[in-house]
């Protein structure tokens, strides 16, 4: 059965990748023929999906389609075209922004908020829009591990080691997650702007300054959002107080969902009021229902490979090459173990894996297991940049950028970018974490 749904999963990667059929599609195949080879029930596949990751996608999503119809990301563009001189200029503030936010909200919606205006832009200065939609999912996903909010992997530090907010600044002494991860974000994005400032014609270097008067801001929606959005932020950021408090335990992806519906509920009855809100339909048209089935299926597929084993089999013999040497051996096996396996998996139950496995050594051990933590959620994160199977952010960045060109383009289109920008940060943050944690 290994060897079954192993051969499933590559040969489903491999048709996402190249992209010549429906990348949604193609993992739905995926995933139906894990049933139809009896690999996995239909109870399996429902227990294999992480629902809650689901809801909080769409709940913040809900969120997001509202800030976005009231202008806020349209706000943000005409201050940074305003602050910029040219294209590059508003490229670059947009895409750094972009991963900045991701510390507090899911990547896919920042990818949501910003790529649609990115792309339109974009083909408004003469250029594809593919680069800068790609380059500002790529950020939105870099950062989302720097603290416990923006991502599922440091969600699961916190379920597997208890890591509370405070400790993805500094924990042990030390700095970690988002000290080390801005420093690497920063030096690339420097790294970034040398590269496409060669990459500049002058036809693009011209002012596309963007006018907020060409779109319709409607404040009353606009400041709804904005304080359901940071109600639901900070619902998330105390969820076990709000656990405590209720005495039952409340989900993440329940406090975004009821954020979402609550925003929902708002607009319908400020439509009866005749007051300036969009209707749920037209939020509910924008939503990318393409990326929430992808992310199921992807969810669905990796179950394959854990239901069979597969996974934990391979994690356990990660970890027993990695262990028992010296701790820069340690840290480096894992980190690019992790890293390179991110690049074609969804990464999320690889990282779950490997962290139970390390907790459980450390307890058995004494072994101190938070350099091996952070080894394994930065390179985890940083690898999934790689492809759409690892970043389904790359995946709505992708969709939007063909939607506003019109053009449908090829796996190779995409890892061009990609797999540059993967390898890079992968080896920066390495250099920058040795010293801290690897010594």
């Amino acid at each position: 059965m290994i060897d079954i749904a192993l051969v499933i999963f590559v040969v489903t990667i491999g048709f996402i990748i190249w992209g010549i059929i429906d990348r949604s599609l193609v993992a739905l195949l995926g995933a139906l023929l894990l049933g139809l080879t009896g690999i996995l029930s239909l109870e399996d596949a429902v227990h294999y999906v992480d629902w809650d990751v689901v809801s909080i996608l769409l709940g913040m999503w809900i969120i997001a389609e509202y800030l976005s119809g009231a202008g806020v990301s349209n706000l943000i563009i005409e201050w940074a075209s305003k602050k910029s001189k040219g294209f590059l200029g508003f490229l670059m503030i947009v895409a750094i922004i972009a991963g900045f936010l991701s510390l507090f909200v899911d990547n896919v919606l920042i990818v949501v908020l910003f790529g649609g205006i990115v792309a339109k832009t974009s083909k408004k200065a003469g250029i594809d829009p593919l680069l800068p939609v790609i380059l500002v999912s790529l950020n939105a996903n870099f950062m989302g591990t720097a603290l416990l909010l923006g991502d599922l992997p440091p969600q699961l530090l916190h379920s597997v080691a208890g890591a509370e907010f405070n400790d993805f600044i500094w924990i042990n002494g030390r700095p970690s997650s988002f000290p080390l991860l801005t420093l690497t974000y920063l030096i690339l994005n420097y790294l970034i702007y040398l590269w496409l400032k060669r990459r500049v014609t002058p036809g693009e270097s011209l002012d596309i300054s963007v006018s907020v008067d060409e779109f319709h801001v409607r404040r009353g929606q606009l400041w709804a959002s904005i304080i359901i959005f940071a109600i639901t932020i900070i619902g998330m950021a105390f969820r076990q107080g709000i656990s405590n408090l209720l005495g039952f335990n409340v989900k993440l992806g329940e406090i975004a969902l009821a954020g979402g519906l609550i925003m929902a509920a708002i607009a319908e009855v400020g439509r009866v009021l005749k007051r300036d809100y969009e209707s749920f339909n037209e939020i509910s048209s924008r939503i990318e229902w393409n990326a929430l089935i992808f992310y199921i299926s992807l969810f669905i597929l990796v179950g394959g490979l854990v239901k069979t084993g597969f996974i934990d089999e391979a994690a356990k013999r990660m970890i027993s090459l990695a262990t028992g040497h010296e701790l820069l051996y340690s840290y480096s096996i894992l980190y690019w173990f992790t890293g390179l396996s991110a690049t074609i998996i969804e990464h999320d139950a690889l990282i779950l894996s490997l962290f139970n496995i390390i907790k459980d050594l450390s307890l058995h051990t004494g072994l101190n297991p938070w350099p091996l933590y952070w080894s394994i959620a930065w390179a985890g994160t940083l690898g999934s940049n790689a492809t759409m199977a690892g970043a389904p952010a790359i995946f709505v960045g992708v969709s939007i950028a063909t939607r506003v060109s019109g053009r449908k383009y090829t796996g190779f289109q995409i890892l061009k970018y990609t797999l540059p920008y993967t390898m890079i940060s992968l080896v920066i943050q390495y250099i920058v974490s040795i010293p801290v944690w690897a010594h």
